[in-house]
């Protein structure tokens, strides 16, 4: 089984160079139907075999979201280190420098917890949440978290997971990209008001103490998101994130639902109260 297929877009350093001509009239499960992390590494297999990255390009941010929910879960096992590193592996595939081979070995390797493997990802890819992530979207997101750049270049993107994770990876890299910033990071927090009721985001002990630190050390904090309507989420997110830093934290999102789908023009946005 070979591990270096080449990714689309990697020669522009993004797997997803183009979700446009999805047909966002597909059923909900479609591109996304709920699986186990066993199922999820299944159909890495089977997009290695067959060399098609058409559906996998969204199965990295899904496990991902595998991590963030078992940290949730089993809190006592949880170390902040997994959430890196398996965040660290999707931004290795969506940058191209990761095969997707690559990706499927370090998942694999997390095997031996039959509790992990057998853990469902309930997450389902909707219309908003594929808008959302359109390269459009998030490249226009990533020009807002510039407008501040040249007083403090280096930022602390924490998606708001699931359906932002993917979106905060690409966010990310055209950030990158744009302002040459090397030293900006991300770090997802499972934080689903509307889908899994969370009343707040989860975040542990341990992650206060880690994201307060790259915070401390210069880091500007964006809290993304990859969709919106009335912006309930992310003013409930900022306030949170902004007593954990106890400064102004910026919340910015890919695409406003309220302006239909489809759109030429990008539909990013910062909330600004």
């Amino acid at each position: 089984m070979s591990s270096h297929l080449t990714t689309p877009g990697e020669s522009a350093g993004f797997a997803f160079e183009s979700m446009t001509g999805c047909d966002l009239s597909l059923p909900r499960d479609k591109f996304m139907p709920y699986h186990t992390v066993e199922e999820i590494i299944e159909h890495l297999d089977t997009a290695v075999e067959r060399g098609d990255l058409s559906e996998a390009r969204w199965l990295p941010g899904r496990l991902v979201q595998a991590v963030i929910n078992d940290k949730i879960e089993r809190p006592s096992l949880f170390h902040v280190e997994e959430v890196e590193h398996a965040t660290g592996m999707a931004i290795g595939f969506y940058a191209g420098t990761l095969s997707i081979g690559g990706l499927r070995d370090y998942f694999a390797t997390l095997g031996q917890d039959d509790d992990f493997m057998y853990s469902y990802v309930k997450k389902m890819n909707d219309s908003a949440t594929r808008e959302g992530t359109e390269p459009r979207n998030c490249e226009a997101t990533a020009n807002l978290i510039m407008q501040r750049a040249d007083r403090e270049p280096d930022v602390l993107a924490i998606p708001l997971a699931g359906g932002g994770v993917v979106a905060g990876i690409q966010t990310l890299l055209y950030y990158r990209a744009v302002s040459g910033s090397a030293d900006s990071v991300v770090y997802p927090v499972r934080f689903s008001h509307y889908k899994s009721g969370d009343p707040l985001p989860h975040v542990t002990q341990a992650e206060t103490e880690h994201l307060r630190s790259l915070v401390g050390d210069g880091l500007r904090p964006v809290i993304i998101n990859e969709d919106t309507a009335k912006g309930t989420s992310l003013r409930i997110a900022r306030q949170f994130f902004g007593d954990m830093f106890g400064r102004n934290v910026e919340a910015v999102y890919c695409h406003d639902v309220t302006r239909g789908f489809g759109s030429s023009s990008p539909t990013a946005g910062i909330v600004r109260y």
